[in-house]
């Protein structure tokens, strides 16, 4: 029987730090991504909650866009049904990784 080593620590490159593996994963990367939702949050509730304005889908899309959260795509034949308003290769925005389904 083979005894395979795992090894216990990441590293992440975007902050050229070492880590034990959590499921966590990088403290950094967890409190930007904390920071990001955070921001999105209160900008969503001062909006539409407390100053009372109309929801905007334009406007909320654009703060999930410049914090991150959506990220554009060109739209494939995939990415197209009956109801769609857009082509193959126009601009679409999907939820970035932080924001993808994880299955849990």
């Amino acid at each position: 029987m083979s005894k395979e080593k795992r090894n216990p620590y990441e590293y992440c490159k975007e902050h050229r730090t070492i880590s034990v593996k959590t499921t966590a994963g990088c403290p950094f990367c967890l409190q930007a991504e904390n920071k990001r939702l955070k921001e999105f949050a209160r900008h969503i509730i001062r909006q539409y909650c407390w100053d009372m304005l109309e929801p905007d889908g334009g406007d909320i899309q654009e703060w999930a866009e410049k914090l991150g959260l959506l990220v554009p795509h060109a739209a494939t034949k995939d990415d197209i049904d009956d109801e769609s308003d857009y082509g193959v290769g126009d601009t679409i925005f999907k939820f970035s990784e932080l924001l993808q389904e994880t299955g849990r």
